[in-house]
């Protein structure tokens, strides 16, 4: 989208906010702040570069544990 002519900005809130709002979910989903569900990926560097690594993973605050056997983080 951004090779399009959308900015960052606008396609970040076409992935996060707006579809929660399309879905009735604006109140709790779609951006991280107090309050708000908090269901978020971390990677090592930007998700499409090929050397980037899962390193953590929160759903609804909650931290799940990576698989090694599945090659996502290290384990740890």
């Amino acid at each position: 989208m951004v090779r399009t002519g959308c900015s960052r900005d606008a396609v970040l809130k076409a992935l996060t906010v707006e579809p929660a709002k399309a879905l009735g979910l604006g109140e709790s989903h779609g951006s991280v702040s107090k309050g708000r569900r908090a269901d978020l990926l971390f990677w090592t560097a930007h998700p499409r570069d090929p050397l980037a690594r899962l390193e953590r993973i929160l759903v609804a605050g909650d931290e799940i544990d990576l698989l090694p056997e599945a090659g996502l983080g290290d384990g740890a």
